[in-house]
């Protein structure tokens, strides 16, 4: 591009760019038409790097935020220093690359550009991090704060340009080939890349903790992937999308998060700048996406996709004048001015809140730290370093060996030695040494065996949670998740969530180093070194474990293993790991079993070749007489929710389902716990966990019990990966097993027996998987057989806390439709009417309700079949649960059975089958609902929406379309149409808008009291909205009021078009053109909006019309003047104003200046003629109120006036 010296001036650059990062910066500045040089003067304090040009005619100042820093905060920074030197930049440009959010509805790819556009009543950009979290509420998180909308010149320009789009496609790409010929080093990092490295994986596919590729760690198996189309020629590829952008201080790499959002909320891409610029800097914002906000994150994408934001930057730029940017107001006097309005109240907000954030902050943190109970690793360490001579340790800083380990060449550093040789203190020397390090943090722990609060791997565990969430603000929320699925502390995690969640925390920083000292005082080993296996970076130092584990585990040292046999293990377990630490783990288990050195050598001849061959051979060598019920209790650890406890699986050991009956035998309950590791040798593990004893909740203190239990667990995740694929584990065998398990189990616990630990467990896992396994005949016998034993179904309602069962005059029919059993239902009702009970269904009317609610559309067959009502208990009925959700199928047998389809009289409870269906985009079921006689006006929800509103919310202009087809148009007597109308106005949908206009009959002057439909269109920028409904304006009651209102909500804006086209309709609306103009002149003049005052004098609006205000007449020219609008002032004059005229209280336009103390407005006025001697005294007023500086302008512009006052 040509490189001027001719442009540095701050002052004549209007259009503001900024980028986050150098690829975005290297990507605006390739698209200059012309770079200019550096600007001459920046602001004091100014640290911004900038970059200046051309594009389409516009100057361009471009700005990157600082290297290395991202974020809401840095991104205001970096916009407010622009604005201090450049203050005539008008119209504000945040692009860059983003992450992307693809979901059914929006067919999102590598490479796509998002554009920030109103979606769901919010301008643009969407910050998700910001809001309050309401407990005992479905959604508990509520989204607040409102963020500003891009300048409306901006949201013009963006629906014009995707109206060429539509119709001649772009040239984006070849826009980006044409940048990169001219730019042939730039070809490498920003060409596109090649289509396959475009995956988009399952949200269960997650990339492990690796730098290596997606290519090489999760491949393209299809299976993983989600499979898409292949873009036809009639598509853009890439493609342009308009919508929501996700912005808060956080990296989305969360593709549950990702999925969330775009699901509840639109969300089309995510960022981490927008929210901190958009109130302060109004900016459109334009996002490449480079990645999917996955796990599996990559740069391969970033430089093509910032080339696409700019090239789409670059196209719209030409959809504006430079005279039109001009004619915006200067960013920096639209943020002093709303500064200056909300000043005194943020300041005074400011205090409250950060008073209160503090307070709530550290109540917080105290609540954290009494749940958790971390212990203080610090004591040991200032002991430690007590006994620390000068230079201790330079020995092993300066060595190799650490800076082996310090470089992650190794990924652990095991130091050993006897005891009292100096370890310790050595780590202390290491722990200071590291703390220096600013791109890593150091995390530590010291067993103690003189503390007991020191000597378990749960008290390493939270201590090293806890010291990541105070060293580094990131990594707070991790922690603060897991409070709140322990029900805000009053639940204890156990060992395996807590390492869940410090991994989670770990992986949230580049580097995190873990120094443990005095392994050998930790009172279990064992599980020391099992919770170590865990941690991802262990891998690659196996052999290091297998010395470890032989030198502590008792089963080896007992036996005094050869030295030879020992090096023999650490070769053949060390080193034919492949990187697998399970597989280690699991051939030292074996090899512990081996009872001479012969039978040690015979297993390391025959080791298996890898994970699975090892769970094949440890199933195959089960003993005989333990395999069936090892296999017993694996189903249930593989498939419960909740962990066993070890008593639990005690008694699903002792309940016996090989032989005939099903039993539960308590004499076969083991002794001893470990004896559960014999059934299942090297697949389980026994953990111990924490929780709060309830039963003593408040006694005697008002403190809680802390228990702790002992828990069974698979060994690790591959156990449970490797079972369910064997045909004993797969759903359907496990299901059976399981519940004829808690069926037989579960025959006598009603009859009060405490010792029953496993009933809890029990009665979850039958309610889970009952439904299933119910095809089964044995199964449903046994179902049947303890639903018939008095007081067993109340088992179910003490631990399921079933809602509505005690409702019921029978129970055991509720819990059977609401776990969804056919069968079992069927024999039931089969049973009542044989042994004359009368109807089955006589006091079971929630029966139906809650078949409905679980979808079960078997159950409600049944029910049907025998009397019940298609109209439940009530509100909500099944047919409107049916119709939220979407299955037709329940809809249609409900219809079928003479279901109301209107909705009951309950306002408060209403949910009307229609409205539900609309509102969700059920449209199959809205005709199905329509075609059995529902009524499309009357239908409404509980807060009297009907169908035809909801949908027009919505967007979703083929539902407004049927519905309108089936008559939603006609007059329904209040402003439901009205409603609808102005949603649809505001979100600027004129499809919809033209659909409501020409089909609904009624909109009456009362339904717009509130604002219309046209300040809704207009406020928004909507400018083809408008047209339409200025069309429609006897219908619409479109009145001199109601356009004064929209060019008052346009006011600071340059929306000429819309502009025009208002006051163009308002000199029609009477005979008396200028007494229809006369509020809205006023209105413009006082606001200062230029372009509307010279709009109305050209269309004949009298420059020197008055108006009576409190009663006292005004004239335009003084309002103006007292505003102190000086460029208002001039037209008007121009225009034919008198600057002599005086209003009802004897003042005049300079008068009016003065009492206002515009100094420069009454030095025009002064010189376009006004006499002040006219009117009440200005000189007077000056004198009085001490305002020298205006004294002296009216002094030297009217030196020789006649005031009757000496000038001195």
């Amino acid at each position: 591009m040509p490189h001027s010296q001719q442009y540095s001036d701050p002052q004549i650059y209007t259009v503001g760019w900024i980028c986050a990062i150098s690829t975005e910066f290297t990507a605006a500045k390739a698209f200059l038409e012309e770079q200019h040089a550096r600007p001459s003067v920046v602001a004091q304090h100014d640290n911004n790097n900038y970059a200046l040009g051309t594009i389409g005619g516009h100057n361009i100042v471009i700005a990157v935020l600082p290297n290395g820093e991202y974020g809401i905060a840095s991104a205001a920074i970096v916009a407010r220093d622009m604005l201090h030197s450049f203050p005539n930049v008008r119209i504000g440009l945040m692009v860059g690359i983003g992450g992307g959010a693809p979901s059914p509805r929006q067919d999102i790819r590598l490479g796509d550009v998002v554009v920030s556009s109103r979606h769901g009543g919010r301008g643009g950009i969407f910050q998700y991090d910001f809001g309050k979290a309401v407990q005992n509420q479905d959604d508990a998180f509520q989204y607040s704060g409102h963020l500003n909308q891009p300048p409306t010149l901006l949201r013009t320009a963006v629906e014009a340009l995707e109206s060429y789009y539509e119709m001649e496609g772009h040239t984006l790409s070849a826009n980006v080939d044409k940048v990169l010929q001219l730019r042939k080093r730039l070809q490498n990092k920003f060409s596109r890349p090649s289509p396959r490295s475009d995956r988009l994986y399952l949200s269960t596919v997650i990339h492990p903790n690796s730098s290596d590729t997606c290519e090489s760690l999760c491949g393209d198996d299809p299976a993983l992937l989600i499979s898409r189309n292949q873009r036809g020629e009639e598509e853009d590829d890439p493609k342009i999308h308009y919508g929501l952008i996700a912005s808060a201080n956080q990296l989305v790499k969360d593709s549950n998060l990702r999925d969330k959002l775009a699901t509840e909320h639109g969300v089309l891409c995510f960022e981490m700048e927008a929210a901190g610029l958009i109130n302060h800097f109004p900016c459109l914002v334009v996002r490449g996406i480079c990645d999917y906000s996955d796990s599996h994150k990559s740069k391969d994408w970033q430089g093509f996709a910032a080339m696409m934001a700019a090239a789409y930057t670059s196209d719209l730029l030409r959809q504006i004048t430079p005279t039109e940017v001009e004619g915006e107001r200067r960013l920096s006097a639209v943020l002093v001015s709303l500064q200056e309005d909300v000043a005194r109240l943020r300041q005074d907000v400011c205090q409250i809140k950060i008073v209160t954030a503090a307070l709530d902050n550290e109540q917080h943190i105290s609540s954290l730290h009494n749940w958790l109970s971390p212990a203080d690793p610090s004591s040991n360490a200032i002991t430690a370093r007590s006994r620390r001579h000068n230079r201790s340790g330079t020995w092993f800083l300066e060595g190799d060996v650490l800076d082996e380990w310090d470089k992650g060449t190794r990924q652990h550093l095991w130091l050993h030695g006897m005891a009292g040789c100096g370890k310790t203190i050595l780590c202390s020397t290491i722990i200071d040494s590291l703390d220096n390090h600013e791109t890593s943090r150091t995390i530590k722990f010291f067993f103690d065996f003189n503390d007991t609060r020191k000597q378990t791997v749960d008290s390493l565990i939270r201590s090293l949670v806890w010291q990541l969430y105070r060293t580094e603000e990131g990594m707070t929320s991790e922690l603060n998740k897991l409070y709140e699925a322990c029900d805000k502390g009053r639940n204890q995690p156990g060992i395996d969530i807590l390492s869940k969640c410090l991994h989670s925390m770990m992986q949230l920083f580049p580097r995190v180093n873990v120094i443990i000292d005095a392994l050998d005082e930790c009172i279990a080993r064992n599980d020391l070194l099992c919770w170590m296996e865990d941690l991802d970076a262990i891998d690659k130092d196996i052999s290091l474990y297998v010395n470890a584990r032989l030198g502590s585990d008792p089963r080896f040292t007992s036996k005094r293993t050869p030295q030879d046999l020992i090096g023999q293990i650490c070769l053949k377990v060390g080193n034919g790991a492949d990187g697998v630490f399970r597989w280690a783990t699991c051939q030292l288990d074996n090899l512990a079993t081996c009872d001479s050195p012969r039978s040690i050598k015979e297993a390391l001849n025959d080791l298996p070749r890898d994970l699975n061959e090892t769970y094949r051979r440890i199933l195959q060598d089960m003993r005989p007489e333990l395999k069936q019920k090892g296999f017993q209790l694996l189903r249930f650890l593989v498939y419960a929710d909740k962990p066993l406890t070890v008593a639990e699986a005690k008694d699903v050991l002792a309940t016996h389902i090989e032989t005939v009956p099903h039993h539960f035998d308590i004499e076969r309950r083991l002794f001893v716990d470990e004896d559960l590791l014999r059934y299942c040798p090297g697949l389980i593990m026994i953990t111990t966990s924490s929780y709060v004893d309830w039963r003593f909740k408040g006694y005697p203190s008002k403190r809680t019990v802390e228990r702790e239990q002992k828990e069974v667990h698979l060994a690790h995740f591959s156990v449970k990966e490797y079972l369910l694929r064997e045909h004993e584990f797969q759903i359907m065998t496990a299901s059976v097993q399981m519940v004829n398990t808690c069926l037989a189990y579960l025959k006598d616990s009603h009859a009060g027996c405490l010792d029953r630990p496993f009933t809890n467990q029990a009665t979850e896992v039958l309610f889970d998987y009952a439904r299933l396994a119910e095809a089964c005949d044995n199964v449903a016998e046994g179902l049947l057989s303890l639903f018939r034993v008095n007081g067993s179904i109340d088992l179910f309602q003490k631990h399921l806390d079933i809602i509505n069962a005690s409702n019921c005059s029978s129970p055991t029919i509720y819990f059977t439709c609401k776990a969804g059993l056919p069968r079992v239902l069927t024999s039931l009702f089969k049973e009542r009417v044989s042994a004359g009970h009368g109807s089955p269904l006589e006091g079971n009317e929630w029966a139906l309700d809650a078949a409905t609610s679980k979808g079960y559309q078997e159950i409600i067959e049944v029910l049907l079949e025998n009397g019940a009502s298609p109209n439940g208990s009530g509100e909500p009925s099944p047919l409107a649960v049916a119709s939220r959700n979407g299955q037709e199928g329940i809809v249609e047998l409900l219809l079928d059975h003479g279901a109301d389809v209107h909705s009951g009289d309950d306002v408060t409870q209403r949910l009307d089958p229609l409205v539900a269906a609309a509102e969700n985009g059920h449209i199959k079921i809205v005709i199905l609902l329509i075609d059995r006689g529902t009524n499309v006006l009357t239908s409404r929800n509980k807060f009297n929406e009907d169908a035809l509103l909801v949908a027009a919310a919505n967007d979703d202009e083929d539902m407004v379309r049927l519905l309108l087809g089936h008559g939603a148009g006609e007059s329904t007597g209040d402003d439901v149409h009205s409603l609808a109308l102005h949603i649809a106005s505001s979100n600027g949908n004129q499809a919809i808008v033209s659909l409501l206009l020409e089909n609904c009959i009624e909109f009456l002057p009362e339904h717009f009291r509130e604002d219309h439909p046209l300040y809704a269109a207009s406020s928004s920028g909507h400018g083809q909205v408008v047209k339409l409904l200025l069309d429609h304006g006897d219908r619409l009651h479109i009145d001199s009021s109601c356009i004064q209102s929209a060019l008052l909500a346009l006011s600071g804006n340059n929306q000429e078009n819309i502009k025009r086209l208002l006051v163009e309709h308002l000199s029609k609306l009477t005979t008396d053109g200028c007494q229809a103009q006369r509020p809205s002149l006023f209105s413009a003049a006082v606001a200062g909006d230029k372009k509307t005052v010279e709009l109305l004098l050209l269309e004949g609006a009298n420059p020197n019309t008055h108006e009576n205000r409190d009663g006292v007449l005004c004239y335009v020219l003084a309002s103006a003047a007292y505003a102190g609008n000086q460029e208002i002032v001039q037209i008007l004059l121009d225009n034919g104003a008198d600057v002599n005229a005086v209003d009802g209280s004897g003042e005049t336009a300079v008068y009016k200046a003065v009492l206002g103390q515009h100094g420069e407005v009454a030095r025009i006025l002064l010189g376009r003629g006004a006499d002040i001697g006219i009117g009440a005294s200005s000189i007077e007023y000056c004198i009085k109120h001490q305002l020298a500086d205006m004294k002296q302008i009216i002094v030297e512009r009217a030196p020789h006036a006649d005031t009757g006052w000496v000038i001195c």
